[in-house]
């Protein structure tokens, strides 16, 4: 069972489940008959038995020497509500705070550890179903607790009181059976269940064969491209030696729907193994089915080809109809009309690439179209270094990705919302990428680029440093940002293999036929390459952090004194800078729409907290009739280069900003 560092108790009383009563704090010292200093709904800030303080507002004002509030605490049930003098209180931004997010996920791991306790006093031992409850009960508290050691290290969260002796022996002896459970399992397994997968994905793609075999309908067949007959054909010749009551069929003899499988007589064959049971039954009768239907068909086969190159009018079409006659050859060796489909399907090729080729780098680029290649070193395009070419994404060592595309991007047609500009503008391509056998929505990085628009039809090529070297220099700290949550993602997997599926594509999947290219990776995730994965993230981030400077996007000279509600801002920290500029104004409604209602404009401010410097971006507006603009709103939690999928991992931020080193203070730049 995870355990807690040793301080829990102090928060657990402070922070107690719903059911529980918060320790009532001792009186602090007389004071003096005085106003209260809070109102009711105020934020504030209140310093707990343990010494710290805590974000909350003010439920009730108790007046009296002295005088005593009622309080509500951020991540605290809400019927949790102390009593504390006014000595106990400050204003909010009087120092560091705990984490509400922490003080939740404490009170979550005690309301589970009670359940789990409440469950266990029920006793009933021999029931399986009480047992997989107490089970999900059990995993479901120690996820919480792990969650909190890793999210909130720092924090001295203290330590929750062990289960019962019964209860852990209970989930020791169960856990010790559902891994000797699943070990069998996986034995029993074995060659015939990877004998199965094989054929069970050829019978799947056999399936996808239009009825009617004709050169139209074969053209269309997305399944044709991916099933190699032929290799299958092998696979059998050579698994029914092994196997020879499995690889035939039984009954009735059938020649017309079976062809060449062979015939094993009336009587059934007993197959006491389930993986080739089914092997048996339900994925051979397919692929010899289709093998059947597509007996004497080579016209119709190498016409698909002629209707591939007949709907050619982008380097894309003529590639595609160069992998069907490659895919079609490899199925049907012998079929003589192929040969040369394929030769005239890469003339076709080669025809398109010329409109192309100002935008091809070189020959690396002419022999890898469509291909996302990784490479161990940063590339010049031109002059790539085939010895420099991985396989394997290696945690802790910098990776570069290279797309080469068949098409401009511009002509790609990717499109991505500019934060700045507040619409959808012509991009470098987002990187999805998705783990080998996942479902769902794959993940979406942004592409670091200050390319957009028409210059991008003469792009041919996408360029991304996934890992980029940590002691790489860029203009901008923005640029870091796709490495730093690509690598936060990485350090989220579990140890084990996995293949990872790349796509730098207008779509938004993973998927091999769309324009772009594409491209995967093997990885191997361990204790030690997850350290290795940790300094280099911990590198790449100090060299993030010491190149962010004051952007000058909407100016750069100090413009505080000249705001008038600048003072309101203090609540952020001490405003050593403050720019903005005007970008746009609102009109009135209809029937008064030419007349402004307001100007609205955008800025930054410096801030200065607890020793730390922090950017955060704000929004401004003045009435017509105003001289100056004022300070309204921050401008939103920054999400530059997000990494969004099944969840999301946005930039790492001082509460409302980004942090700047404070040797960068004095320094000016675009971001």
């Amino acid at each position: 069972m995870p355990r807690l560092s040793p301080r829990l108790a102090a928060l657990v009383a402070f922070a107690p489940a719903a059911s529980l009563t918060l320790l009532t704090l001792a009186p602090a010292p007389a004071w003096a008959q005085g106003k209260p200093a809070f109102r009711n709904g105020q934020a504030v800030e209140a310093q707990g038995p343990d010494g710290r303080w805590y974000r909350g507002k003010v439920w009730k004002v108790m007046p009296g020497q002295p005088n005593r509030y009622e309080l509500r605490f951020e991540g605290m049930p809400s019927s949790t509500r102390p009593t504390l003098p006014e000595s106990k209180l400050r204003a909010p931004g009087g120092g560091p705070v705990v984490d509400p997010a922490a003080i939740r996920a404490v009170v979550q791991a005690k309301q589970l550890f009670q359940q789990v306790v409440a469950h266990g006093k029920q006793g009933k031992w021999t029931n399986e179903r009480w047992n997989r409850d107490l089970d999900q009960l059990t995993d479901r508290f120690e996820a919480k607790v792990q969650q909190i050691q890793r999210k909130w290290p720092q924090e001295p969260l203290g330590n929750l009181a062990g289960l019962p002796a019964k209860l852990r022996a209970n989930t020791a002896l169960r856990r010790k059976q559902a891994g000797a459970a699943g070990q069998a399992k996986a034995q029993a397994q074995g060659e015939s269940a990877a004998m199965e997968r094989y054929y069970r994905r050829a019978a799947k793609l056999a399936e996808g064969f239009p009825y009617d075999i004709t050169p139209r309908s074969i053209a269309e067949c997305r399944d044709a491209l991916e099933l190699d007959l032929a290799a299958v054909e092998a696979r059998i010749a050579e698994d029914a030696v092994r196997y020879p009551a499995v690889f035939a069929y039984y009954g009735r003899e059938d020649r017309a729907r079976y062809g060449s499988f062979r015939y094993g007589g009336p009587k059934r064959a007993q197959i006491a193994d389930p993986h080739l049971k089914r092997l048996h039954q339900f994925h051979l009768p397919k692929i010899y089915e289709l093998k059947t239907r597509l007996a004497g068909k080579d016209q119709a086969l190498a016409g698909a080809v002629d209707v591939a190159m007949q709907k050619v009018q982008s380097v894309d079409d003529a590639l595609a109809a160069q992998r069907l006659a490659e895919a079609l050859r490899r199925s049907f060796p012998a079929n003589p009309h192929l040969g040369a489909r394929l030769e005239a399907a890469k003339g076709l090729v080669a025809q398109r690439l010329q409109a192309f080729a100002p935008l091809m780098k070189g020959p690396f680029h002419r022999a890898h179209l469509r291909e996302l290649v990784a490479f161990s070193a940063r590339q010049s395009l031109g002059e790539e270094r085939a010895g420099q070419v991985v396989q394997e994404l290696t945690p802790g060592q910098p990776l570069y990705l290279i797309g080469y595309l068949s098409e401009s991007v511009k002509d790609l047609g990717f499109k991505r919302r500019d934060p700045k500009l507040g619409y959808e503008t012509t991009r470098l391509p987002d990187l999805k990428f998705e783990l080998a056998g996942s479902k769902g929505q794959p993940y979406r990085l942004p592409v670091y680029s200050k390319l957009r628009g028409p210059g991008l039809a003469k792009v041919g090529a996408v360029v991304i440093d996934l890992l980029p070297d940590p002691s790489t220099t860029y203009p901008t700290h923005l640029a870091y940002l796709p490495a730093l949550h690509f690598t936060r993602w990485l350090l989220r997997l579990e140890p084990g293999d996995y293949t990872l599926r790349m796509s730098a594509t207008p779509g938004y999947q993973v998927d091999p036929t769309q324009k772009g290219a594409h491209g995967e990776l093997r990885l191997r995730v361990s204790a030690e390459s997850r350290a290795a994965l940790q300094r280099y993230y911990d590198a790449l981030w100090a060299k993030k952090l010491s190149t962010v400077v004051y952007p000058d996007d909407y100016g750069a000279r100090d413009r505080k004194s000249e705001i008038p509600n600048a003072n309101q801002l203090a609540k952020y920290g001490r405003l050593l800078k403050l720019t903005c500029a005007q970008t746009n104004k609102v009109m009135k409604p209809f029937p008064n729409q030419n007349q402004v209602a307001n100007y609205v404009g955008m800025g930054y401010g410096l801030f200065e907290r607890e020793g730390r410097y922090v950017v955060i971006p704000l929004g401004f507006s003045r009435k017509p009739e105003e001289p100056t603009l004022r300070w309204t709103v921050l401008r939103g939690r920054p999400d530059d280069y997000a990494l969004r999928g099944p969840d999301e991992i946005l930039p790492t931020l001082l509460e409302h900003g980004y942090e700047i080193p404070k040797a960068n203070l004095d320094k000016t730049g675009t971001w």
